[in-house]
């Protein structure tokens, strides 16, 4: 008879804990955010 494979036991809290996502609204952007330039290979052209 095959095995299951060897997983690990889930932990007895239930899920685990999601860190809260950063708001996104009404408020300024990271200075980490700012600090990138906008990268561009090719140049817009007229007309397209």
């Amino acid at each position: 008879m095959m095995r299951p494979f060897q997983q690990q036991e889930p932990l007895s809290g239930g899920h685990l804990p999601h860190p809260e996502p950063k708001p996104q609204h009404g408020q300024k952007p990271d200075a980490e955010c700012l600090k990138t330039p906008e990268k561009r290979s090719f140049e817009p052209r007229p007309a397209h």
